[in-house]
């Protein structure tokens, strides 16, 4: 999809409207690339474009009747294949396997070595989601879905990938990463659907503003869909617990955007310190309308967090002095994790500038995957029963702390939060963890 400001089409951002769940954010990051094209919507609209080809590979033959008893373990291989959406994720692949390549040359596994087979693109679409993971299954006999990166992963491919007793990791930003689906292993938990909500982001967004949330008047702006409502409802329970005052907590913003002065009015009127945008893409449009009304607080979003947008003049004026939380480690912190995955996107032949979100998630999916394989090795068949009977880790460099079986209820409760000043984001709030979570309440 496209976002069009200004006359410029980008690839852009933290898209993914969710239903209300374990998470408190509400959106995930894709990668942006600047695109000459029409203007949408005037000098605000948005709208979100695909960029990126999906590279195909060719197709291993299935194991031989004498070869081994798990199905993806030939010799000392571990073959493994992935789906994912290059409409949002561009990069995922060359993470991954810039993790992945390190893992075989270091000997992490021993005398195993892990090979993707494919990486199939399925532009989001549940159908085609599907009918890739049967193939990969079915066909590429993998052992595991890896990198399992889009919205397109529903229920169906999740029961496929079970009923074949085949484990799959990625990002769960789809109800199949939640209880009663025990197969599928995510660094951010259960994201949509879960018990209980993060604590971390709303921690975050107070400490970057220098005064405890009790202290503060929060307006949470959300989209004006079925689901909008609901989406607000974790930020809304954990800014209560912490002593905050909501003043103001409406999903109005229209999808197509439209004209945002009277939804702007009226947030204004209800005079808070911090207006959060629970928004897409649209919230390029609503906070550059609220910095243009000349609001004196801090404006904050989840969704617009992604290397190369600032360099975007039309997209970087409006969003001067605006926040953004994110829910990973951020480039510009430079902490070890974030080093070491430099170090291994060069030893690809790949410059640091072309690390995306699609990357980060790719590569701490792969992260993710090698330890748990550890753990089992090299005995890969358990690996399901091992995990559900409890999984920990905390990645030596940084990064986000795994907890099974805890995590098919929960999400991962991480977060910081940049400012943007001109054309770059600056850490006002280092990325860190909590275990302090908050009982869902019960949904109607």
């Amino acid at each position: 999809m496209f976002l069009a400001v200004g006359g410029i089409k980008v690839f852009c951002c933290q898209v993914w409207y969710r239903r209300s769940g374990a998470r408190n954010g509400i959106f995930f990051w894709g990668d942006v690339r600047a695109l000459s094209g029409r203007q949408v919507l005037g000098s605000l609209g948005a709208t979100v474009f695909s960029v990126v080809m999906i590279v195909g590979t060719l197709v291993e033959a299935p194991p031989s009747s004498g070869a081994t008893a798990v199905q993806g373990i030939n010799g000392d291989t571990i073959t493994v294949g992935g789906v994912y959406d290059s409409t949002d994720w561009a990069g995922t692949e060359a993470g991954f396997m810039a993790r992945i390549d390190r893992a075989n040359k270091d000997h992490e596994l021993g005398k195993y070595k892990i090979k993707l087979v494919a990486l199939e693109d399925d532009q989001a679409n549940p159908s085609t989601d599907l009918t890739d993971v049967q193939n990969l299954i079915e066909r590429d006999h993998v052992f595991a879905l890896a990198p399992v990166i889009t919205e397109g992963f529903e229920q169906p491919p999740a029961t496929f990938a079970a009923d074949h007793d085949v484990p799959y990791f990625g990002a769960g930003f789809s109800p199949g990463f939640c209880k009663p689906y025990t197969w599928g292993y995510s660094f951010t938990g259960c994201d949509i659907g879960g018990g209980y909500y993060g604590t971390q982001p709303i921690a975050s967004v107070a400490r970057a503003l220098g005064k405890p949330v009790k202290s503060l008047r929060w307006a949470l702006v959300g989209l004006d869909v079925p689901t909008g409502p609901a989406a607000g409802a974790s930020y809304a329970r954990v800014i209560k617990a912490d002593g905050g005052k909501i003043v103001y907590d409406q999903a109005v913003v229209p999808e197509n955007v439209g004209n945002l002065a009277p939804i702007v009015n009226s947030v204004e009127a209800t005079k808070p310190d911090v207006v959060m945008a629970q928004l897409a893409v649209q919230a390029i449009a609503f906070e550059g309308a609220l910095e243009a009304s000349g609001f004196p607080g801090a404006a904050l979003n989840e969704a617009l967090y992604s290397p190369g947008l600032l360099k975007i003049k039309a997209l970087a004026t409006p969003l001067n002095n605006t926040y953004v939380i994110t829910t990973t480690p951020v480039l510009e912190e430079k902490t070890p994790y974030v080093k070491q995955m430099e170090k291994d996107y060069a030893a690809e032949g790949l410059s640091t500038s072309s690390i995306t979100f699609g990357g980060e998630y790719g590569y701490t999916t792969a992260d993710m995957m090698i330890a748990m394989l550890k753990k089992v090795a090299p005995n890969f068949g358990s690996l399901h029963s091992v995990i559900e009977k409890g999984f920990k880790y905390t990645p030596a460099l940084g990064g986000t702390p795994l907890n099974y079986p805890f995590m098919f209820n929960a999400p991962d409760d991480c977060s910081s939060v940049v400012k943007i000043e001109g054309d770059v984001y600056v850490p006002v709030a280092k990325f860190q963890c909590s275990t302090k979570y908050l009982k869902a309440e019960p949904t109607s």
